[in-house]
């Protein structure tokens, strides 16, 4: 495991991470797209992808 996988890893670690991330994001952030857009537009998706979204959340 690269030492940048393992970093994300523990940023990541659960929802309450990820949520705290990206409140500090909308909150102090100067950049012109949202933090959760941006994440989203990571993700390799071409037009006509289906994403399911199963289970999410901190439980």
């Amino acid at each position: 495991m690269s030492s940048i996988t393992s970093v994300n890893e523990k940023q990541y670690a659960d929802s309450k991470r990820l949520a705290a991330r990206g409140r500090l994001n909308s909150e102090y952030t100067i950049a012109e797209i949202g933090w959760f857009p941006w994440v989203a537009q990571q993700l390799p998706l071409r037009s006509g992808d289906r994403i399911l979204d199963i289970g999410c959340g901190p439980a």
